[in-house]
């Protein structure tokens, strides 16, 4: 390759990591929008913050956990409700013999 068509390169290559460059950070700003996450919670922006990789997942591993949470709770409560019926069952039984 000449000079020139390494500087050709180069430029479409610069071209290229500024346009990622973009597109990563407005998917990070989309994450922010769809989270409605505007600052610490104090102060509210106009423009919602841009925040890094690392903290979107704290944050989606944060609502995984939640559901799971959620989940085995109303599981809980589902067999504690099955227990007092079958108590119930249990009881009436004992009371009519």
């Amino acid at each position: 390759m000449t000079k020139e068509e390494l500087i050709i390169e180069n430029t479409k290559l610069e071209d290229r990591i500024k346009k990622l460059v973009c597109i990563n950070e407005e998917r990070r700003k989309e994450f922010a929008k769809a989270f409605d996450w505007n600052g610490n919670g104090y102060i509210d922006h106009k423009e919602p913050l841009t925040p890094s990789w690392e903290e979107i997942f704290v944050e989606v591993g944060k609502l995984l956990a939640f559901k799971s949470f959620k989940n085995n709770k109303d599981d809980i409560s589902e067999l504690q409700r099955v227990v007092e019926n079958l108590n119930n069952e249990v009881f009436n039984e004992r009371d009519e013999h």
